[in-house]
């Protein structure tokens, strides 16, 4: 019941951490149980973090701030979860490229938090 309720609230765009996380535990798992997972890969995993972005809507159409960013992520198929009407889009992420991460801290529209992304 709990799943099934995460899955509805992911859904809806809502729980998107404890959904993440969730998906973390189901990968770490499926790779323990078919053997491909090394202890030595123990510390990356537990410390794995889960990256929550927003930013200003605008700054990702094109020819804004970051629209070449927004292109990359929608392809990178991560969680996207646009507000137009409030001019916010919020992306949540496992990994992003160096680059990317210091373009987006050298904005003083952005904000960036990070979540554990095992709990």
């Amino acid at each position: 019941e709990q799943v099934q309720e995460l899955l509805s609230s992911f859904s809806r765009g809502e729980n998107v951490i404890d959904y993440m996380r969730y998906q973390n535990w189901r990968n770490l798992a499926a790779k323990v149980a078919e053997g491909s997972f090394y202890i030595a890969d123990f510390d990356t995993e537990i410390n794995s973090q889960i990256i929550e972005v927003s930013m200003p809507f605008s700054a990702t159409l094109a020819g804004g701030e970051f629209a070449d960013l927004a292109d990359y992520a929608l392809k990178a198929k991560v969680n996207t979860y646009p507000d137009p009407m409030n001019n916010i889009v919020k992306v949540y992420l496992s990994y992003m490229l160096p680059q990317h991460l210091e373009l987006l801290e050298a904005s003083p529209n952005v904000s960036i938090t990070t979540h554990a992304g095992l709990l």
